[in-house]
């Protein structure tokens, strides 16, 4: 499933690198995004293997899930404070 998400969310990232790098470090730039991108999928692979093992499936889900919500709010605060841009609050 993870393969899936990342086949539909690769390409957006890819261009969000594109355009706020200047053309000149555009391969550096790709290259830190996959090198950062990677790194953090191997935490969150090993920090679920852990507490998969450690205190079962329901709550790796569950943590799992808080991130996401933690990150949605995040989100909605990253959008509010630009201007020319619509908030989601």
């Amino acid at each position: 499933m993870s393969c899936r998400i990342v086949g539909l969310t690769q390409g957006t990232l890819s261009a969000l690198v594109a355009e706020t790098c200047v053309s000149e470090l555009r391969g550096t730039a790709y290259g830190l995004f996959n090198l950062f991108s990677a790194v953090t999928l191997l935490l969150a692979s090993v920090i679920a293997g852990i507490l998969w093992d450690s205190v079962g499936p329901k709550w790796t889900f569950l943590v799992g899930g808080g991130f996401s919500f933690i990150s949605l709010i995040a989100f909605a605060f990253t959008l509010r404070g630009k201007p020319g841009q619509r908030g989601v609050g």
